[in-house]
């Protein structure tokens, strides 16, 4: 229940300057402080500490953030390869602003043969590093690790999502959206996000019927969702007008 209360800071994706999207996650934190209080004992198991420095980095607080660090500094004194404390660690980098630092954290995972007991902590730092990659315009590293996370788990659509990312920003459409119609499906065709990413790529590889019918289905969940209409649905009608005229 506590990752659940935590799951829009566990999963959020990091943009290409190392941050993340701001989102209002109050109620979720109080809620999720409210589990962790009745967790509080002696001997905390390792895995509520990095619960809880979770909830405390969540604040955005520097003061909270530099807290949460020097807890998760006394669990990797004590197993410096616990892989939770050395991904909590990255995240609490990234925050800060301090993207190298969270890169070297996350590079010695990646290199680990994977264990069943930490399936989705190597798979988030598969991610999070991807994003780091991705940033620094290192398309084949990131690609290799969101391939690493879909050999792991082929449901993962963040790492479909990023695949797609990965192919967009190399130009090459058609790949982008293959990778990105596979993440839209996961989603069941609910992400306004991953939809616009999808429709958009499909114009720019000439697909403008698939277009069209992406924008639709955002359209019809989300009726004012930003550029969806002007940037690709009329550009799609207008491509289509102009081939028609062309055969004509």
């Amino acid at each position: 229940m506590i990752r659940i209360y935590l799951s829009n800071d566990l999963d959020q994706e990091w943009d290409e300057s190392g941050q993340k999207e701001v989102i209002d996650n109050t109620e979720a934190l109080r809620a999720c402080q409210a589990l962790l209080r009745e967790l509080d004992r002696p001997n905390k198991k390792p895995e509520v500490v990095v619960l809880e420095c979770y909830a405390q980095m969540s604040t955005g607080a520097k003061g909270d953030i530099e807290n949460a660090q020097r807890r998760l500094v006394e669990l990797l004194n004590a197993d410096r390869e616990y892989i939770p404390a050395m991904l909590a660690m990255a995240h609490s980098h990234m925050l800060m602003k301090q993207t190298p630092k969270a890169r070297n954290m996350l590079k010695p995972i990646s290199k680990m043969p994977p264990n069943p007991l930490f399936v989705e902590e190597f798979e988030r730092a598969y991610l999070m590093l991807a994003d780091i990659y991705i940033g620094s315009k290192k398309f084949d590293l990131a690609q290799e690790l969101c391939e690493k996370c879909v050999a792991q788990n082929k449901s993962c659509g963040r790492a479909w999502e990023s695949l797609g990312l990965v192919f967009e920003k190399e130009q090459s459409y058609r790949d982008a959206a293959e990778h990105y119609e596979t993440a839209w499906r996961l989603q069941n065709e609910t992400s306004p996000s991953i939809g616009f990413k999808l429709a958009f790529n499909y114009l720019k590889a000439q697909r403008y019927i698939d277009a069209i019918t992406v924008c639709h289905k955002v359209l019809a969940q989300y009726p004012q969702y930003p550029r969806m209409k002007k940037e690709i649905l009329d550009r799609a009608r207008q491509c289509i007008r102009v081939a028609t005229d062309d055969q004509r």
